[in-house]
């Protein structure tokens, strides 16, 4: 998925996409997300990066996903 072009982008609802897995930096230039709902879907495991640059983020939807671990520092950036 690139999101190149949607900086302006505040609320992305990704929700019952069966999305598997999520690379570093697949939202990178998403300055201005502040909500991203990734509920409903196929993860099992996140990068240490995957959520990187999202500097103005404050809500996070992981729900019925088959998470079982989150890595260290997942937050950090």
């Amino acid at each position: 998925i690139n999101f190149s072009g949607l900086k302006n982008l505040n609320d992305l609802k990704l929700s019952n996409n069966y999305i598997q897995i999520l690379r570093n930096f697949s939202f990178y230039g998403l300055d201005k997300l502040t909500q991203l709902s990734l509920k409903w879907n196929k993860l099992e495991s996140l990068s240490k990066y995957s959520f990187y640059g999202l500097r103005s983020l404050n809500s996070l939807i992981l729900e019925k996903n088959s998470l079982k671990i989150l890595p260290n520092g997942l937050f950090e950036n």
